[in-house]
Parts: structure tokens; sequence; C-alpha cells
């Protein structure tokens, strides 16, 4: 299981805690790294992504 929270700032999005995307980062990329660092889970899988939205 992941925990995934609804931001306060942004109501419409949803984030996990504290990821962002590097500069020149793939979006699947930086959510496994982000899932690694503030988890420390090395084993998991994308199974199905969101629509992209548009920069705020």
């Amino acid at each position: 299981q992941i925990f995934s929270a609804s931001r306060i700032d942004i109501p419409t999005a949803w984030q996990m805690p504290q990821g962002g995307i590097d500069p020149g980062e793939e979006p699947r990329a930086a959510a496994i790294r982000e899932l690694r660092e503030e988890t420390g889970v090395r084993s998991a899988e994308i199974v199905a992504e969101g629509p992209q939205l548009v920069d705020i």
C-alpha cells in the first residue's frame, strides 16, 4: 500500500509526501525514485497512470 494525499493548496492535485519531478526527469522515473526515497520500497511497478496536468 502507498500513502497519497490531496494537496490543500491545489484541491484537484494528489501527491506522495515530498514528491517532485527533477528537471529533465520523466514522470514515471520520478514516481519510482520518490517511492524509493520516501519509503525504501524497491519492488514496485506502475499499474496505472492518471492524466497529465498542466503546470500551475
